[in-house]
């Protein structure tokens, strides 16, 4: 991915992870997560990081939603040490 900033709190992001893990490079509705602040992001149409909106996370399985929410939880923890 190019380099980019999370709309959120301004992060530096230069790489994502595909989850389940394979090689892929990101397209537009991508859903993301920033590692430093926790905010859902989505890839816009030009791959620039947006903060996702309700009708991205829609589309996601109940499994997908509870990997953000565990990732989500992890980050917090991480940031409250």
């Amino acid at each position: 991915m190019k380099v980019d900033h999370c709309p959120g709190c301004g992060k530096q992001l230069d790489a994502a992870t595909k989850i389940p893990q394979g090689q892929r490079q990101p397209k537009p509705g991508d859903i993301l997560i920033c590692f430093k602040c926790g905010d859902v992001l989505v890839f816009g149409k030009d791959l620039k990081l947006q903060v996702a909106q309700l009708n991205d996370l829609l589309g996601l399985s109940a499994s997908q939603h509870r990997m953000i929410d565990q990732a989500q939880a992890f980050i917090r923890k991480r940031r409250s040490k």
